[in-house]
């Protein structure tokens, strides 16, 4: 990153962060999921927020995973509205036979993330969506 011009390029556990500004926050491979759950998007988000400078922006990505659910016919599964939400996934990764402790992801659809930004104080645009319900936003302050 530094040989390409990026200054000041960390590696830093991103909740330990504080007191900094920043104009860009930029969080891909489905970047909500650090979040982990619906519970905790309120704080993230609010975290998120402090750390945007003037006429900052968050851009992430996410995906709904409502098509899981979904049969051949578009009928969506009813049991989809039980806790826990539906986009919160356990993960657990393994190679050869070597299998690390599960983490929790979430992947939030569109509009419950976007009802969160509200009451968060944010604005959230869908500035792209593809056919996979795969989506791309960016977040401002107020």
């Amino acid at each position: 990153m530094r040989q390409r011009g990026v200054r000041n390029a960390q590696i830093r556990n991103f909740y330990d962060i504080a007191g900094e500004k920043y104009d860009t926050l930029l969080m891909l491979m489905n970047g909500a999921g650090i979040a982990k759950t619906m519970k905790n998007l309120p704080s993230f988000l609010n975290h998120c927020k402090n750390l945007l400078a003037d006429g900052g922006q968050i851009v992430m990505d996410s995906s709904d995973l409502i098509y899981l659910y979904t049969d051949e016919d578009g009928n969506v599964d009813p049991g989809i509205d039980d806790e826990p939400y539906y986009g919160e996934i356990d993960y657990s990764i393994s190679y050869r036979g070597e299998k690390d402790d599960s983490f929790e992801w979430l992947f939030v659809d569109f509009n419950r993330l976007n009802a969160v930004c509200q009451m968060c104080g944010l604005k959230a645009e869908k500035v792209y969506e593809n056919e996979h319900y795969q989506y791309l936003v960016v977040i401002r302050n107020v």
